[in-house]
């Protein structure tokens, strides 16, 4: 056995990346707010008037929590868009109560429409105008 020159093998290639460290900055066009996900209560837009299908009234004696469940019971059968608010707080509702609803409306037939899906699971749900 001799001190040959025998071969010997290359190091592994090192495989580096091309792709920038760095982020870089864009600017897209602004977006408005995404919606609420869908299993979140909404409020009814503050200062606006419009029509809404009135799912349930329940007395203030027996507490938000109530209308809270309800409403979040009426999310759950597949109804959108849907909140609860203070009756006391709008001249076109008889105070003392807290209103589960569902969709804000520009006009009464918008919620009409949507009256339609709702009796399917509250009947006794119909339309109301909505004044601050």
């Amino acid at each position: 056995m001799g001190t040959g020159t025998g071969t010997t093998s290359p190091p592994p290639a090192t495989v580096t990346s091309t792709l920038p460290t760095e982020s870089i900055p864009t600017t897209a066009p602004e977006q408005p707010p995404p919606p609420p996900p869908s299993n979140q209560l909404v409020e009814w837009p503050a200062g606006q008037n419009g029509w809404t299908v009135v799912l349930s009234s329940i007395p203030q004696s027996a507490g938000r929590t109530n209308a809270l469940n309800e409403a979040r019971q009426a999310m759950n059968a597949g109804l959108t868009d849907v909140g609860v608010l203070d009756s006391s707080q709008f001249s076109s509702l008889h105070s003392g109560y807290f209103v589960v609803f569902s969709g804000t409306f520009n006009s009464e037939q918008e919620a009409r429409t949507a009256l339609d899906t709702a009796q399917g699971t509250y009947p006794q749900s119909y339309v109301r105008e909505i004044i601050q």
